[in-house]
């Protein structure tokens, strides 16, 4: 464990460390996600954290009070390669919210990582509601890259086709060199450090392979939906 930060006026100290312990697993499964209209808990917390590679704590009084997860990769860009870190389940005690605790962690967090790295690149995605989240960033003068839409679809009948299956862990390599030539003049592309063999599904025609997909399931417990079929939902379904 290294302390990035202490301020024993305070009693405040953040640390950063390679694992976690149990209280910081029962903080990150306590925590309700989302500042209005969809408001959700994270199951199975446990089983994201081993995509994460550090994990940062927030402490005031020796009292955890808030959490932030970090995954070091790789990025290539312009056939270049270079150092990144996504972040992700920044948390702060409802208790201490409006505090500016957030954006300590974020700044500290950027300060560590920045006097590490020469050339280095640090992303989260956040969603468009989550104001609280998007106003701590934009303190922490983080920049917005890009949008991303999420669509819903419902199958309340799926057919089968015994032309998709699982893929074959003899096609791996093959999967891997068609992503890198369909994405390959992409920016920010980390195939390398994404594609996940285990989870991915392939469309094959003759053995050979017309169309893949990747396959991320998640499991989350609604609090509250947003607008009157969230109404209905959550009152009735």
């Amino acid at each position: 464990m290294e302390t990035i930060y202490e301020d024993k006026h305070k009693s405040i100290k953040i640390t950063i460390d390679k694992k976690y312990d149990q209280k910081f697993l029962e903080f990150a499964e306590s925590v309700l996600w989302g500042t209005e209209g969809n408001i959700y808990k994270m199951n199975n917390v446990e089983v994201e954290f081993k995509k994460f590679t550090q994990f940062v704590s927030l402490k005031e009084n020796d009292e955890l009070i808030g959490i932030c997860l970090l995954k070091h990769n790789q990025i290539h860009q312009n056939n270049q390669t270079f150092d990144a870190f996504y972040r992700s389940f920044l948390s702060i005690h409802p208790t201490k919210l409006n505090k500016g605790y957030g954006t300590l962690v974020v700044n500290t967090i950027t300060a560590y990582i920045f006097n590490k790295f020469e050339k280095v690149m640090m992303y989260a995605y956040v969603e468009e509601d989550n104001k609280r989240i998007r106003r701590t960033l934009q303190k922490a003068n983080y920049s917005h890259i890009t949008t991303f839409l999420a669509l819903s679809h419902v199958s309340l009948k799926p057919k089968l086709n015994e032309k998709v299956t699982e893929l074959d862990t003899n096609d791996e390599s093959k999967m891997l060199s068609i992503l890198n030539n369909q994405y390959g003049n992409h920016s920010f592309l980390d195939i390398d450090e994404s594609f996940d063999a285990g989870s991915y599904y392939v469309f094959k025609e003759n053995e050979e392979i017309k169309a893949g997909l990747q396959v991320k399931i998640l499991s989350w417990s609604f609090v509250s939906l947003s607008g009157f079929y969230g109404f209905l939902l959550m009152k009735i379904v």
